[in-house]
């Protein structure tokens, strides 16, 4: 380094080739980084100039580096010094500048620089291991490092418990935004739509939830030239899409409108490494920011997703019922067969477990009379949407009349309310003008006060009722044209599938049984009044 000598390999004539290490890290505490690691050196570079014997080989600087561990590239350097004999001399401004690990430090301490002929001084702690060994052996040193771990432990804890609030909060802490999303100007730990990213995000979840296998949209985005979220996180150029990235992003509740934090959890202060939490234990707080996708397109995709839907060889997507379709006598799903014959192609399903396992009988069912029945079952269900639908419309005419009265009646609570409340503000003026005495100002206040509350249940009441009605029917009638958007369906398409089914078993003998979405809405919608 320009300004300093260097030393010969070994220590000779009585000179020690020595590093400085200087180490800081945010859980110091310190006001200013820079100002500190500027004094650290001033301190050390002064503290080896007044002594002739100490030639400083190497400046060792670890900013930002925590002090629970030794994974710190300077200190690696060092030590790399340390083996190769450059160095014979570590020099540090205290024992917490050196680490806050109690076990590693001490290891370094009491063994390792002992057994290579390492000297070490920790300047404002005066510990000198070649002119004052006692200093570097005593009761003391161990103590120190204790104290220096404990306060590591402490701080980390802190951090912890800060982080913790932020995100029971929905507070985002992340270091980077997940990709379709940037940290907001105005609030770094909230986040908002990137123009950029958020229609790859939407079309991600389009391509895959109308028919695509998750490997298929890794191509498409990979033939498009569209940058990965890694890419986009580096500034490269990277547009070579694999499956488990489009899989990362069909699965994050993020893209819903939700934050899931705490997906890690780090094993101790002292190892820097961390645990995968299981899902159940992610701390989601619901409708935190803006969401791409919708609640309902999410939890299509997951379902998906968790029946293991798969693009088969040389096929762009997955075949209809990939994902849907299960044995209903051991739960596993249906393997699809292609076996050419003369006459054309024969295609048929078959139990996983009988094909692979031999755990379950075959529960073969052919495609043609598969598709036939669904078609049919989903038909009559569509029928029956319709009929719901109609139904509720003449409710919802006959609720509209029966709405009148009960918004007039609300209407004259509240007309009521302001009365009795603008009465209530006119006692005061009158008992500082004598109109009314003290004992009657009280009486009629406490009286005012009693018929307030009566109103306001009331109205309260009213309110409730009126706005469960409206949204309970709101709800239902989107429900219903979840159905009666496909009421002119000629063929069964992945995405119809994905739309209206939950799940599809066959049993022994081919009989088939459907699992729709909504069933038990539309069987409440069905029911008679005195039976709902």
């Amino acid at each position: 380094m320009a300004g300093f000598r260097y030393a010969p390999q070994a220590r000779e004539g009585g000179l020690w080739p020595c590093a400085l290490y200087i180490r800081l890290s945010r859980e110091d505490g310190d006001k200013d980084e820079s100002d500190s690691i500027v004094n650290q050196r001033a301190l050390l570079t002064s503290f080896a100039a007044e002594r002739p014997e100490l030639v400083v080989e190497d400046i060792c600087v670890d900013d930002g580096f925590t002090g629970a561990n030794f994974d710190r590239p300077a200190f690696r350097r060092m030590m790399a010094g340390v083996t190769e004999g450059r160095i014979r001399c570590v020099i540090v401004k205290d024992l917490s500048r050196f680490g806050r690990n109690y076990i590693e430090a001490g290891r370094y301490l009491e063994q390792v620089f002992p057994a290579m002929g390492v000297r070490f001084i920790s300047v404002n702690d005066r510990i000198d291991s070649y002119a004052d060994p006692s200093s570097a052996s005593g009761l003391l040193l161990p103590f120190r490092n204790l104290i220096n771990d404990e306060y590591c432990r402490d701080i980390s804890q802190k951090v912890r418990s800060a982080l913790d609030v932020k995100r029971r909060q929905g507070q985002f802490i992340g270091a980077f935004a997940p990709y379709g999303y940037r940290k907001s100007p105005d609030d770094r730990n909230r986040l908002v739509p990137d123009e950029s990213a958020a229609p790859v995000v939407r079309e991600i979840f389009s391509l895959f939830l109308s028919g695509m296998g998750v490997m298929s949209v890794a191509k498409r985005l990979s033939e498009l030239r569209v940058p990965t979220p890694a890419a986009v996180r580096a500034g490269r150029a990277d547009c070579l899409w694999s499956d488990s990235a489009v899989r990362r992003i069909l699965t994050n509740p993020v893209y819903c409108g939700h934050t899931a934090q705490g997906k890690r959890r780090s094993i101790s202060h002292r190892v820097n490494r961390s645990l995968c939490v299981p899902r159940e234990e992610w701390m989601i707080v619901r409708n935190t920011h803006e969401a791409l996708v919708s609640e309902d397109d999410f939890a299509r995709a997951a379902r998906l997703i968790g029946h293991g839907m798969r693009t088969p060889p040389h096929r762009e997507e997955p075949h209809a019922f990939a994902g849907l379709l299960f044995c209903a006598d051991c739960g596993r799903s249906m393997t699809r067969r292609v076996v050419p014959q003369p006459y054309g192609v024969y295609v048929y399903y078959v139990c996983s477990g009988y094909k692979r396992l031999h755990v379950c009988s075959k529960h073969t069912i052919r495609a043609e009379l598969l598709e036939r029945a669904v078609s049919e079952a989903i038909a009559r269900q569509i029928e029956r949407c319709m009929s719901a639908k109609a139904l509720m419309d003449a409710l919802a005419e006959n609720a509209r009349a029966a709405r009148t009265p009960l918004e007039k009646r609300l209407a004259a609570l509240e007309g009521e309310i302001r009365r009795v409340s603008e009465a209530k503000l006119s006692l005061y003026p009158d008992l500082k003008s004598g109109l009314i005495s003290r004992d009657d100002y009280l009486a009629l206040r406490a009286r005012f006060e009693e018929q307030l509350k009566s109103l306001e249940r009331a109205a309260a009441t009213l309110r409730d009722a009126l706005s469960r009605e409206s949204g309970g029917a709101d709800g239902a009638r989107e429900r219903l044209e979840h159905f009666i958007k496909y009421r002119r369906f000629a063929t069964l398409s992945r995405a119809l599938l994905a739309d209206l089914v939950e799940r599809i078993e066959v049993s022994e003998g081919g009989r088939i049984s459907i699992l729709f979405r909504y069933r038990e809405e539309l069987a409440a919608l069905e029911a008679p009044p005195d039976t709902q």
